[in-house]
């Protein structure tokens, strides 16, 4: 009878640790996109890092921003992409309004793709679906020309 009770138990903690180790490598899918919200903190960890930095300029009132949060920054395919390949910041144009007309951004929503040192290696105005954004986001190669050096915000 013992023989039995200590079979079972062995069986069933066994079941347990080999569903728990199962389940501990099975690596989870990202549901959101992590934003910096300074482009200090931003650049301090692509320079950690050394992944380019995804900058979304937004504006309190603009609809196509709170479109593209809807539409492109919850879309699984792009936040895997940008938590695997990026330093996601989003910046308030309102808050940060001296950093963004440096950038010389005029339209809202802006994306702009920098290497860690602060370079422009990319980007585009205004809303663009997620299947534009992957290929904007597949242009960030660590390779390429950097055009313009990202301003120290104040």
């Amino acid at each position: 009878m013992r023989i039995k009770f200590l079979a079972r138990t062995t069986w069933i903690t066994f079941n347990i640790l080999v569903s728990c180790s199962a389940m501990a490598q099975a690596p989870e899918e990202p549901t959101q996109i992590y934003w910096a919200n300074s482009p200090s903190m931003a650049q301090s960890h692509a320079m950690e890092s050394r992944q380019p930095i995804l900058a979304f300029i937004t504006s309190e009132n603009c609809s196509y921003c709170r479109k593209m949060e809807r539409e492109v920054w919850t879309n699984q395919r792009i936040i895997a992409q940008v938590e695997r390949d990026f330093i996601p910041l989003k910046i308030q144009a309102e808050h940060h309004r001296q950093f963004v007309a440096k950038l010389g951004v005029q339209a809202f929503p802006t994306t702009i793709l920098f290497t860690p040192e602060g370079k422009i290696i990319g980007g585009a105005p205004g809303f663009m679906p997620a299947s534009q954004m992957a290929g904007l986001l597949n242009t960030a190669r660590p390779n390429q020309v950097s055009l313009h050096q990202l301003p120290t915000p104040k």
